[in-house]
């Protein structure tokens, strides 16, 4: 080989010698034999050769390198942990959750004692449970099945609850001693939720497992409390565990089980929401966290980790706060429903006939004005109303004297309306005097331009609105308190999708009726200056245009052809009959008009044959070879077979020097 080794690095050495080579591999397995024996007779070798700085940058083989102890890690106070199994990781992980029946198996000792006082190969425990130790119930939920670890506990967190001084304890356990618990997971049998009496994880902002429930009776319907509602309960019992329970016990896979009841009044308790959107609505109360994962009359027991104990509640009823206002003025319009309605049917919308009672005061309880009857307590019950057409109309209607009897309206009652579904009834609040109603232009000299409050005032909006008027001027610029039941609603519209659905042309007919109507009260709006309105109206005049745009592009009228450059005689066509388009580009192609498909070329045939598009083909092309240099040999030439071409004579003149 190279006397130097690196002259040869990253290219090929051509004067490799066999013979060396094999000769250096011999040196080398000497050299690692000599070593092996070395290390047999002393196992510090080499390391006892060096000093310390040359062992700190010895390299270490593989095998030397030990995975150094895991440290305990503290999961819950008075606990640690250290896993000495880890899971096999072929699929998935699946945890153990607070609430979920798991099994397990379980050695449990003193920490000053070596023999266990429990050693179980499969037990069955349910993760929170108020009997077991939470030093159990913790080390569990810290595991994924198929784990195994050892956990130190302490002893106010295992046996010390001063609640049960007086409960028996194991074999060898005082409530003073340290325990520790090798555990691993082998199963979770029944996840949290599911079985016949399922638990359910209420805990909330809390964290998991801070608030489990057990129900017992359903409630009605599926809405539930939010942080926001008004919430009514009541609680029946409460449950304190006098006794211990241990994996495999009957106890240990109940939620109360172990535990005695406590019977309390059923006297109704109240939990306030709050209205203001800016307003932190975060719970920290567990019994509110677990009325909150409740319906309007539900029963269930719910077990609070934080101080051992369980209570029987019941959903008496709750009020939910919505907040109805402007996107850019959070509050100004809230609604506390006080009734909701047993259907699902969804919020009315602009152009909408809605049907409303209630009564309408100020903040100091002055009335303002009446919508037909007050509200009744029972629903369904009779009385007069008042209607008008949403985000259109200037004053409502007496249902029992239309067009002779009025009402007047204002902007921040609407908006509260059209968060409202039928029959739901709803305390409404508009704290925004501009919102509520605003005293109408002088009737007896109309201005010449309307004042900046006339603008945005809601009164303003239609014909003859400033002739409706509150019962008390001190309404004027106030904030409103409400109470209002939404009856009965009359889509904008509404039937024609139902009616017209097999014939597109009626269907776009009657949607571009609908088109011109809005564009119409557009029109009207941007005269009087409301063009926030008028940008509504245009807005719902181009979503119907655009309805039955789609209405028209699914079908072709009969001896007519689609011009996608001239589509009016189309859109405006209305024969007797029609037809499909496709059928018709179908019935009408021709041999003339139709693409012809594009033929497969055989693979033997010229990539590029000729004649091309009417062209000729091109001549051959000629290939010219040089002749040679002057001083050059021809003979590299006349060897590859081609003859040179002969020199051309060069002018004395005209020679380079």
């Amino acid at each position: 080989m190279a006397d130097d080794p690196k002259a040869s690095w990253g290219r090929i050495n051509l004067d490799y010698d066999v013979a060396e080579a094999k000769a250096e591999g011999d040196r080398l397995r000497a050299e690692f034999d000599n070593a092996l024996k070395l290390m047999d007779e002393d196992p510090e070798w080499p390391m006892n050769t060096l000093n310390k700085e040359q062992q700190q940058d010895w390299p270490r083989p593989p095998s030397d390198k030990r995975e150094a102890p895991r440290d305990f890690k503290v999961i819950a106070p008075g606990l640690k942990k250290r896993t000495t199994k880890r899971r096999a990781t072929d699929g998935p992980a699946t945890p153990a959750r607070w609430g979920d029946v798991v099994a397990v198996a379980l050695r449990a000792r003193v920490a000053t004692a070596r023999d266990p006082f429990s050693d179980l190969e499969r037990a069955d425990v349910l993760v929170g449970a108020l009997a077991v130790p939470k030093c159990l119930s913790w080390a569990a939920a810290s595991l994924v099945v198929g784990e195994r670890a050892t956990f130190e506990a302490a002893s106010a967190c295992a046996f010390g609850d001063p609640k049960r001084a007086d409960a028996d304890l194991p074999d060898g356990v005082a409530a003073s001693d340290d325990i520790v618990l090798d555990l691993e997971l082998l199963q979770v049998v029944r996840p949290v939720g599911q079985g016949d009496a399922p638990v359910h994880d209420a805990s909330g902002p809390l964290g998991a497992g801070a608030v489990l429930k057990v129900v017992e009776a359903k409630g009605e319907g599926w809405r539930t409390p939010t942080a926001r509602s008004d919430v009514t309960y009541s609680a029946t019992a409460r449950f304190t565990p006098d006794a211990w329970a241990w994996p495999g016990d009957e106890d240990a896979t109940t939620l109360v089980g172990g535990c005695s009841a406590e019977i309390l009044d059923d006297a109704p308790r109240e939990s306030r929401g709050t209205w203001n959107p800016a307003a932190s609505c975060v719970r920290t109360d567990p019994l509110r966290l677990a009325c909150e994962a409740m319906a309007t009359g539900e029963r269930c027991v719910a077990a609070v980790r934080a101080k051992g104990e369980a209570w029987a509640l019941r959903l008496i009823d709750f009020a939910e706060h919505e907040d109805c206002s402007p996107a850019d003025r959070p509050g100004s319009v809230t609604k506390r429903t006080v009734r909701r309605s047993s259907g699902a049917a969804g919020f009315p919308n602009d152009l909408d006939v809605v049907e409303v009672r209630g009564l309408v005061k100020n903040a100091d309880g002055v009335v303002a004005c009446c919508y037909g009857s007050a509200v009744g307590d029972a629903p369904g019950e009779a009385g007069e109303a008042v209607f008008w057409r949403l985000d259109e109309d200037a004053r409502a209607s007496f249902v029992s004297a239309p067009g002779a009897l009025f009402a007047p309206l204002c902007r921040g009652l609407e908006l509260a309306v059209k968060r409202m579904t039928v029959g739901e009834v709803a305390d409404v609040s508009v704290r925004a005097p501009d919102l509520g109603f605003v005293r109408p232009p002088s009737t007896a000299k109309a201005p010449l331009e309307p004042r900046l409050d006339d603008m945005a005032a809601f009164h303003y909006g239609g014909v003859d609105g400033a002739n409706s008027s509150v019962a008390d001027a001190r309404c004027y610029g106030a904030g409103l308190e409400a109470r209002l039941e939404l009856v009965s609603v009359a889509r904008h519209g509404d039937g024609l999708a139902a009616t017209v659905l097999s014939d597109p042309l009626k269907r776009a007919e009657q949607f571009l009726d609908l088109a011109d109507e809005a564009k119409a009260l557009g029109a009207a709006h941007y005269k009087r200056g409301a063009f926030a309105r008028a940008a509504r109206r245009y807005g719902a005049a181009v979503a119907a245009a655009a309805v039955a745009a789609t209405a028209l592009e699914t079908v072709q009228p009969e001896g007519l052809r689609f011009d996608p450059e001239d589509a009016t005689g189309f859109a405006y066509a209305r024969p007797s009959g029609y037809s499909s388009f496709a059928d018709d580009v179908r019935r009408d192609s021709s041999d003339a008009t139709r693409p012809r498909p594009r033929r497969r070329r055989d693979p033997s045939e010229d990539p590029r044959p000729w004649p091309r598009r009417g062209r000729d083909p091109p001549p051959p092309r000629k290939i010219r070879v040089p002749g040679p240099r002057r001083g050059r040999d021809p003979a590299p030439l006349e060897r590859s077979g081609c003859q040179p071409a002969p020199p051309r004579p060069i002018d004395p003149g005209t020679a380079r020097p």
